[in-house]
């Protein structure tokens, strides 16, 4: 049915109201509004009649609440939201007959039926204009709508489908549609019955050990990481290890035997033969070129390939030293004395490597220099002006740039705006960044239902919403109590009509602050 009625939103007070303006053309049915105006009727929006010209105004109160329309805007209903909707319908339309409205007089339009932002629950609007009723039929062609745009989630049993036969029954009647709604809550709430619960673990009834007593002021464990030596900084080459002492060669022990052997033996034969020849000097002679001999073999076996070894070790570690290039010592670098014969010095701290003494050069006596005759200075008036160089500058002249770089300064343009719109909430004083989800952002109290929640009980729970749409940004306040505000203003913002915004505006939801960058 055409009601052809217009629709508006308005705020007097704390409260939010939606407007209907009923032309004189419509007939209006008096006892229909006194009835609704005159008593809370569960299940509809409370009202009040003002009178306009000849249009007759009527306001219903949508304070907290938030239209069916905006939350299909953003998801599917769940079954348990969908089966409170449903139920919502029955118990107003019970209720109209016992106050004798007409059941046409429902208006079942998705952005004119208005919930709570929690529990989904239904407030409906209603026209006292009609003086014919259909039935059931316009509830049956509501929920129809609803299933065939998919807004419903599914589940596994089907309930859908069990709803549509249900009203596509010939004897279907509002008791139809309530025993099978009641059907279907009772075996939902058996499913969840059966489900066996996991209960947590009972804790054990022995002590737990105690804990340890901190210490006062514990510093946890942290490895130093020892830093790689740098480029500049290298290590200097550990020494090499010193050669330790072989032990007792036992051939040198077998020699000195055989020595002692041989001259012992020259000894006992020259000592014969003195008995028969009686000569001393023969005996001596003897016992002297042995002993000769003994010690020129001892001596080239030992001592003298003992110190060409250590000659031929010593020459091969001075060509590796000169083969190396000088080591620099840890903090210094290597220096190049002129006329030093290419010796190297270090400029490493002391210990780390010894310095080589330097002789100073001589003093050469030079000439007194005769000073420049003055210069004439010009007057003061004409005085070149120096540059003053500001305490805490630095006077360094920029180099030209290279080849290829940057010739121009940029143009930085103050009113430009940045590259991604986001909103930040400043509330808190932390000045959060929050990033808008497909173009919407709704703010608000109920952390379920919201993109942003915010902690403040001033807020409502689903209180506002921004939206981004060709780069345009704008907010909508959704019937809060307590208001939506922009720059500071103390004029609130008209409910459910979008304002638009610009690059740093800020919007207040109550006293919690927000800043648009757009």
């Amino acid at each position: 049915m055409d009601y052809n009625i217009q629709f508006s939103y308005e705020n007097q007070n704390q409260n939010s109201y939606l407007m209907a303006t009923i032309p004189p053309l419509k007939k209006v049915i008096e006892y229909q509004l006194q009835m609704m105006t005159s008593n809370e009727i569960p299940g509809l929006l409370t009202s009040m009649k003002r009178q306009s010209n000849e249009n007759i105004l009527i306001y219903y109160n949508i304070t907290s609440r938030i239209s069916l329309g905006q939350i299909l805007n953003r998801r599917k209903l769940s079954r348990k939201e969908f089966l409170t909707l449903l139920s919502g319908i029955i118990k107003t339309w019970k209720e109209m007959q016992e106050y004798q409205l007409e059941s046409d007089g429902l208006y079942l339009k998705e952005d004119y039926i208005f919930v709570t932002s929690d529990t989904c629950e239904p407030a409906f609007v209603f026209l006292p204009i009609c003086a014919r009723s259909q039935g059931i039929e316009s509830v049956k062609n509501f929920i129809q709508s609803l299933i065939l745009k998919g807004v419903i989630e599914t589940s596994n049993d089907n309930f859908i489908q069990i709803l549509l036969n249900t009203m596509n029954e010939d004897t279907f009647q509002i008791s139809s549609l309530e025993a099978c709604i009641e059907k279907l809550s009772m075996e939902r709430r058996a499913e969840k019955s059966s489900t066996p619960k996991v209960e947590p673990p009972k804790p054990s009834t022995s002590p737990a050990p105690p804990s340890p007593v901190p210490t006062s002021n514990p510093i946890p464990p942290t490895s130093v990481p020892h830093p790689a030596p740098s480029v500049r900084d290298e290590v200097p080459p550990a020494p090499e290890p010193k050669p330790q002492k072989p032990k007792k060669d036992i051939k040198k022990t077998i020699m000195l035997i055989q020595a002692v052997i041989a001259i012992a033996a020259a000894a006992g034969v020259s000592f014969v033969a003195f008995q028969k020849s009686g000569h001393y000097e023969y005996i001596a002679a003897v016992v002297l070129v042995v002993a000769a001999v003994e010690f020129v073999i001892y001596r080239e076996l030992f001592v003298n390939n003992k110190e060409k070894a250590e000659k031929t070790s010593k020459e091969s570690k001075k060509e590796s030293k000169k083969e190396k290039k000088p080591a620099r010592a840890r903090g210094g670098r290597a220096v190049e004395i002129p006329g030093g014969e290419g010796k190297n010095i270090s400029t490493a701290s002391p210990g780390l490597q010894k310095e080589a003494p330097v002789t100073p050069p001589p003093v050469v006596q030079t000439p007194p220099v005769q000073s420049p005759p003055p210069v004439p200075q010009p007057p003061v008036n004409q005085m070149p002006h120096a540059p003053q160089v500001l305490p805490g500058y630095d006077d360094t002249v920029m180099e030209e740039p290279s080849e290829g770089g940057i010739e121009e300064t940029d143009f930085w343009d103050p009113q430009a705006r940045p590259s991604e719109v986001y909103l930040e909430y400043t509330g808190d004083g932390s000045g959060t960044r929050i990033m808008f989800q497909n173009g919407r952002l709704l703010v608000g109290r109920l952390v379920s239902q919201v993109d942003f929640a915010v902690n403040n009980p001033k807020v409502g729970k689903m209180h506002a919403e921004f939206i981004c749409q060709n780069g345009q940004c704008f907010v909508q306040d959704l019937n809060s109590k307590n208001g939506t505000y922009i720059n500071g203003s103390e004029e609130r913002l008209t409910s459910n009509m979008p304002y638009p915004l610009q690059n740093g505006d800020r919007v207040s939801l109550a006293d919690s602050e927000f800043v648009i960058h757009c």
